[in-house]
């Protein structure tokens, strides 16, 4: 092995040579090596297939002979996916779904403190209904008023809720989408370090899904 690896050390898997996702190994053990990688999370790795990643490039790409079929085909026929896939279009996916998913989280917190400001309008509204109780003669006016404007208010915090709750299940579901995603790129990987294995085989033995 031309290269040595220890905790702490910024590598790329060379799979990803033509565009490097870079991680940080955080765990070895033997020939195999935990990396926590930027883009796809973390995974474990045959130390063969790493090598350190230099900003702003790396400097050692993949040049193993193509086989028949290639990986991409081997994992599209395992997994019994569409034969348009396209590796790229999934990174992109990823990118894609990642880069929309904090905007989501930063709007569903918005939507928490607008509940909170609601529901501190609302004991503020309540408080006044029950002075305005204690002068009904004076003030019966005034207190349907607030009546009305506090079932309003209510309206608005159910239509908040509702609104947080689509947003919570549409972060689920983005977030779900990712690991299938994530899964896809690992047996790819898989696939690469065991190239020679049945495709059932490696993706029952590694994936832990069906062919």
């Amino acid at each position: 092995m031309s290269e040595e690896f220890k905790i702490g050390d910024r590598v790329f898997h060379l799979s990803d040579s033509h565009n490097p996702d870079p991680g940080v190994i955080t765990h070895v053990h033997g020939r195999w090596a935990k990396v926590d990688f930027d883009r796809d999370g973390p995974e474990e790795c045959h130390l063969e297939n790493l090598r350190h990643y230099r900003y702003p490039e790396a400097t050692e790409v993949d040049d193993t002979p193509a086989t028949e079929p290639t990986h991409e085909e081997s994992l599209r026929i395992a997994l019994n996916a569409p034969a348009h896939l396209n590796w790229a279009g999934l990174i992109a996916e990823v990118q894609r779904i990642r880069s929309e998913v904090p905007a989501l989280h930063r709007e569903l917190a918005a939507a928490h403190r607008r509940v909170e400001e609601f529901r501190q309008s609302l004991m503020e509204s309540e408080r006044q209904i029950a002075q305005l109780a204690n002068q009904r003669d004076t003030a019966k006016d005034e207190a349907d008023r607030l009546r009305c404007e506090l079932d309003v208010e209510r309206g608005k915090v159910a239509n908040l809720l509702e609104g947080q709750q689509n947003l919570a299940q549409l972060i689920q579901d983005m977030e779900s989408q990712l690991e299938d995603i994530r899964a896809l790129r690992r047996a790819q990987r898989i696939t690469q370090t065991y190239p020679d294995m049945a495709h059932e085989d490696l993706i029952d033995a590694r994936l832990g899904l069906t062919a």
